[in-house]
């Protein structure tokens, strides 16, 4: 059975997946600042690799670790959130549709 609009009659619904897209935007705001926060043990990761090349590559390697702290600390937020807001929905809103033609939220 399809699933229509009470205010326009459209079939063109979706889910309602509003934990899932904040837990995924805040998990990744969360990681990325957890990662920036390890810029230091990035940065001296980094800079040991690089230091082969004195100078040039001691800045390098330690910008370097840092973004790459930053990034996967995001990556792995995202993915956490993305889990823990996929829960919310399925336990809070489990028939909470949105029509995409109207804007309407209704329950089926």
């Amino acid at each position: 059975m399809s699933v229509r609009c009470p205010v326009c009659k459209s079939f063109d619904v979706q889910k309602d997946e509003r934990w899932r897209n904040t837990g995924t935007a805040a998990g990744a705001v969360g990681g990325a600042a957890t990662g920036y926060a390890g810029f230091s043990a990035g940065a001296a990761a980094g800079a040991a690799i690089g230091s082969v090349i004195p100078v040039l590559g001691t800045a390098i390697g330690a910008l370097t670790g840092g973004i790459l702290g930053a990034l996967t600390g995001g990556a792995s937020g995202a993915v956490t959130g993305h889990e823990l807001g996929s829960a919310m929905d399925r336990r809070h809103n489990k028939r909470l549709y949105r029509c995409k033609k109207c804007g309407k939220l209704f329950a089926y």
